[in-house]
């Protein structure tokens, strides 16, 4: 029980909380690095660095807009020399070369990057003006926005109410940082200003005790990377289910289970399989990685189910159960497919909320709607707001 000065600290730390997600929603919008950046595309002296599928999204969107990059900065050697759309593709350190000022346009997001950090080390070398895609996008917001989590600043307070209703249901100050610094990146679009990773799994022990014998669903699952780290944390668990549509990343999968013993391996079960509302068929952007996702446009067709068929399964278990869903972008439709099992089992959570705009705000909004009783923690896992989870613990 907390002790009368405690609550009075309590409360004081809180409101200076929501004073400060006030101060951020209310802020005024100059971005002066937008304005300086426009400048740039306008006289077309701008260089792209990264020459990857999302660099060459970015040259297709300022081509279209009648800005032709003066170079492609990639240091990958199979890379260099080659052109892209007619635009040539150089090294790094080929940038030195050129004698008038120029926007570096770094076409690069990950959870492993600092793009801080990277900017910095860059204006070391004595390249200057280096800017985010990011921000590009902002300028171009018709054709790249919405990407991930980043929206206009228009659309983002809108939601307002639901910003700050969702913000009172996080039980600690960190995750309240952690939310505040997140709204505040994405409206400045200042990398300074965004935490970095601390580079935890999706079972960090200050959150989340795993009990053994609790059945883990790991929804996304890529090569077996989150199954492995489950394994090493919780060896006793009773079973695990793996759900990954890529077909290159489930052969993977395949191939990481069949390297276990016989018996971890037979308590685990892996489906070739989306997860969404329903059970459907949808087109799906398989790229063997990380960013492979649902998408209209996509290069396959995979089939979707709902984590409630497993609710049967479960009719009289009484053990925990934790539920992980890194799904780019499918979370609140999966959510909404395991609504009865959430109800009656109320399993751990860990959910990706970086995918969607308003994922960070919506999703805890709607696991409370559900249970009232979940108690809801935020944790920025990787850098440059990427790997950003929330977790709804079962008291």
């Amino acid at each position: 029980m907390l002790l009368p000065g405690e609550l009075a600290n309590l409360t004081n730390l809180n409101l200076k909380m929501t004073d400060r997600l006030n101060a951020v929603l209310a802020a005024t919008d100059t971005n002066r690095r937008q304005s300086e950046l426009s400048k740039f595309c306008k006289t077309s002296d701008v260089v792209l660095y990264g020459a990857g599928l999302t660099g060459k999204h970015i040259l297709t969107n300022l081509l279209a807009h009648g800005i032709r990059p003066l170079f492609i900065a990639d240091d990958t050697p199979a890379k260099q020399f080659t052109e892209i759309e007619g635009i040539k593709i150089v090294p790094l350190a080929h940038l030195e070369t050129i004698t008038q000022p120029y926007a570096l346009v770094v076409t690069m997001l990950n959870p492993q990057m600092d793009f801080h950090r990277l900017s910095v080390s860059l204006n070391e070398r004595g390249i200057r003006n280096v800017y985010s895609f990011i921000e590009l996008s902002f300028l171009f917001p018709e054709s790249l926005l919405p990407y991930f989590h980043f929206g206009s600043r228009e659309d983002l307070l809108q939601d307002t109410n639901a910003i700050k209703q969702a913000f009172d249901l996080f039980t600690d100050q960190l995750s309240k940082d952690i939310f505040i610094k997140n709204l505040d990146f994405r409206i400045t679009l200042d990398f300074a200003k965004i935490p970095l990773g601390d580079k935890d799994d999706y079972f960090p022990e200050s959150v989340v005790q795993v009990p053994d014998q609790s059945v883990f669903f790991d929804c996304g699952a890529f090569n077996g990377d989150t199954v492995n780290a489950f394994i090493q944390k919780h060896p006793k668990f009773d079973k695990i289910y793996a759900f990954e549509p890529d077909a290159g990343n489930f052969n993977k999968l395949l191939q990481y289970c069949a390297g276990l013993n016989e018996e971890i391996s037979e308590r685990i079960f892996v489906y070739n399989f989306g997860l969404s509302a329903q059970h459907r068929f949808l087109k799906f952007n398989s790229l063997g990685n990380m960013a492979s996702s649902i998408d209209d446009a996509g290069n396959e067709v995979i089939q979707t189910i709902h984590l409630d068929s497993f609710l049967p399964s479960f009719d009289g278990y009484n053990n925990s159960i934790f539920i992980k869903m890194d799904i780019e972008g499918e979370e609140p439709n999966a959510l909404r497919g395991c609504e009865q099992l959430i109800r009656n089992k109320k399993p751990h959570l860990a959910i990706s909320a970086y995918h969607n705009v308003d994922d960070l705000w919506r999703i805890p909004l709607y696991l409370h709607s559900l249970h009232s009783s979940y108690r809801f923690y935020l944790r920025q896992h990787g850098n440059d707001s990427m790997d950003l989870v929330l977790y709804a613990i079962a008291s």
